[in-house]
């Protein structure tokens, strides 16, 4: 029900905010050159919104449950994966929109590890200990705990 949530709620504000940009970026400034980047980004803005909240989701769920062993070899792959596509957007250019390609593949490498991670070890992990346990029997919390620390 959390990831359900949370992904919804992350497709609704990456819609209102792609919304904002696309329709409103003459609240700012009068600018016609600046009014269309920030309409250019609008896409790449809702993306990065609602990959970065089911990534948020996970990991607040990897550190509350005391699963973060993969968490450091995944920031590394995905800092290696923004400096190589910052690098590419250099090379082509440079613009604007490289630095949001960059975010957007550092939170789906995020988002990524966390797939790879609890798929490789579901049986074991946080969403099946709790999911099948009865909370009004404190035998099941011994055997969720017992799963947990595995």
């Amino acid at each position: 029900m959390l990831i359900t949530n949370g992904l919804t709620l992350s497709l609704i504000l990456a819609a209102i905010v792609a919304g904002l940009l696309q329709f409103g970026s003459g609240l700012f400034t009068t600018d016609p050159l600046v009014q269309a980047g920030v309409r250019a980004l609008a896409p790449h803005s809702a993306a990065a919104m609602a990959i970065c909240g089911v990534m948020m989701i996970l990991d607040g769920i990897s550190l509350g449950a005391g699963t973060f062993r993969h968490l450091p070899a995944a920031v590394a792959v995905g800092m290696g994966t923004v400096l190589s596509v910052l690098w590419a957007g250099g090379k082509s250019g440079g613009q604007l929109s490289a630095v949001w390609w960059a975010l957007i593949a550092f939170y789906a490498t995020r988002l990524g590890s966390h797939l790879v991670y609890y798929a490789a070890t579901w049986k074991t992990s946080v969403f099946c200990a709790f999911g099948n346990m009865d909370i009004t029997n404190s035998s099941d919390t011994s055997q969720a705990t017992a799963a947990k620390a595995a």
